[in-house]
């Protein structure tokens, strides 16, 4: 990731910091708001940012340059930035912008893969609980309820006629019964009964589910 100068934001940058000498771009704004200069990074990233004009867009920068606070962030266009002011002479101040897409991309990966490994570590948790498969149906149409969907429609395997059926609906409402439906007349049912993978729900109706 591109990091900038060690001093960067602590007092009036040198010219060597200038916005035409950072391999990043970066924006000079006067108090009101009005682009002073943008070096040729900044220049292709942001083409309405035109000297003498003032900085609208992004937005967030131009919020950010009038009201000062937290280090702004971003999306320009399909990427995703970070800002950091720098003081410069003549009460200008120069933006100086770095790409983060990257980095919150694997930041997202990763929480989603936390929260995958929770998921998972209480689902076995909650399984192994019970050996009844009343009770496991329940935990597992609440889990699915929970964590994969809205509501989940859980239906065992057995030698009855009959298969045990536990619906968990969008307002956390149990319910048990049976059907004598013939698994193949549900897309995906009879494939998931004999433990292959399961159809794709774009694929399933939920008209169809028993």
């Amino acid at each position: 990731m591109t990091t900038l100068p060690d001093d960067l934001g602590t007092g009036p940058a040198t010219p060597a910091d200038r916005p035409a000498a950072a391999p990043f771009p970066v924006v000079v704004l006067d108090a009101s708001g009005h682009v002073v200069d943008v070096n040729a990074p900044a220049a292709a990233l942001l083409p309405d940012a035109r000297p003498g004009e003032p900085l609208t867009t992004p937005a967030w920068l131009a919020e950010a340059h009038r009201s000062p606070g937290a280090a702004p962030s971003g999306p320009v266009g399909d990427r995703f930035y970070a800002a950091t002011a720098s003081p410069l002479d003549g009460g200008l101040t120069a933006w100086w912008l770095r790409d983060e897409t990257v980095q919150r991309t694997l930041t997202a990966e990763l929480e989603a893969e936390r929260r995958r490994t929770r998921f998972l570590a209480e689902a076995s948790s909650a399984l192994l609980a019970s050996l009844n498969l009343e009770r496991c149906m329940e935990v597992t149409a609440r889990l699915a309820a929970e964590h994969l969907a809205d509501a989940a429609v859980v239906i065992a395997q057995t030698g009855a006629r009959r298969l045990p059926v536990v619906v968990r609906d969008q307002h956390g409402r149990v319910t048990r019964s049976s059907v004598a439906a013939a698994p193949e007349s549900v897309p995906g049912l009879d494939e998931a009964l004999q433990g292959f993978p399961p159809v794709p729900p774009r694929w399933i109706d939920p008209a169809a589910a028993p």
